[in-house]
């Protein structure tokens, strides 16, 4: 009975993973990524630990004021903030939780997306999974959830056969 539910559980896991893999896959080839917000500056609106989801697609001349876009600064930092100005040179950005405008216009050179959706704590999972030990834990999961694939489908062929026997 407890095998019973484990495979139950496991099959489970197998295809929320298979789906959340074939979505997020689909995401990238509609050119929508996915950023982990590192810092407090858009909060309350977007929580540190958010994943955002950046629509790459929309372009630099369609923004206006209000939304919240993607880009980058010269040391290759992503930032996620709102736009307060568009000026015929480029975006005022800030963040919702700082005191200031950004010093630096955001120009098309610097701009990556607008932020079309966030979902709070799941980044902090993706800046896990990007760091070493990370890596090897995820891959060490992977692996064991693999093998652990194989031995349930051996023992449901086999299971039924040997006490055939």
């Amino acid at each position: 009975m407890l095998l019973k539910i484990i495979r139950i559980v496991y099959h489970a896991v197998a295809t929320a993973i298979t789906i959340i893999g074939f979505t997020v896959i689909l995401l990238f080839l509609v050119g929508i990524r996915p950023y982990a917000v590192q810092t407090g500056s858009m909060e309350p609106e977007i929580m540190t630990g958010s994943l955002c989801f950046v629509n790459q697609n929309v372009s630099f001349s369609e923004i206006h004021e209000g939304d919240i876009v993607a880009f980058r600064l010269d040391g290759g930092m992503l930032v996620t903030h709102r736009v307060k100005e568009v000026r015929e040179d480029g975006f005022v950005t800030k963040g919702d939780a700082n005191n200031t405008e950004d010093a630096t216009i955001i120009t098309n050179n610097e701009y990556i997306g607008k932020t079309i959706y966030w979902i709070p704590k799941i980044g902090y999972l993706f800046m896990f999974l990007h760091t070493r030990n990370g890596m090897i834990t995820g891959s060490c999961i992977f692996l064991v959830f693999f093998l652990a694939g194989f031995l349930f489908d051996n023992e449901e062929e086999n299971g039924g056969k040997a006490h055939d026997k």
